[in-house]
Formats: structure tokens, sequence, C-alpha cells
């Protein structure tokens, strides 16, 4: 795996977790999928360096794993 892919993979796993902690998974989710989706649209604009299907794999990897984490998290400390 790339750096590149990494830093997609963990910031999208940190959104997933954070965002859905104090929100909600549901908006964790979202949130993920919107910075994921929104870096590639910002890289395909004229100059940029293009859409990566490769880099929206890792961003719904991390999204899957924040979400693992934030139920286990949840699962554990018996929040419903």
């Amino acid at each position: 795996m790339t750096t590149d892919k990494r830093k997609h993979f963990l910031a999208c796993l940190l959104i997933t977790f954070w965002v859905g902690l104090f929100f909600g998974a549901w908006w964790g989710i979202g949130a993920s999928v919107a910075a994921g989706v929104g870096k590639e649209a910002y890289d395909s604009r004229p100059g940029g360096t293009g859409w990566d299907w490769m880099d929206l794999l890792a961003d719904g990897a991390g999204t899957v794993v924040g979400l693992i984490v934030l139920l286990l998290l949840n699962y554990l400390l018996g929040v419903s």
C-alpha cells in the first residue's frame, strides 16, 4: 500500500470514528464518504492529479474499519 493510500485509509477511518462518536454512525459514514468523493472531485479539476478509484477503495476500507472500531467501542461501553 502506497503512502497516499495509507493517508486516504487513515483519514476516512478517523473521520468515520470521530464524527460517528459525537453525531452517530450514519453521520460518520456520510462525512467520510463526502470527504473521499470530494477529494477525488477536487483532484479531477484541470491541473489536478485525476480521479483515482484506488483512492476511493482505500477511503471505503478506512470507513469500514472506522465504523467497526466505533461500533466495538460502543458495544464495550454499553452504549446503545
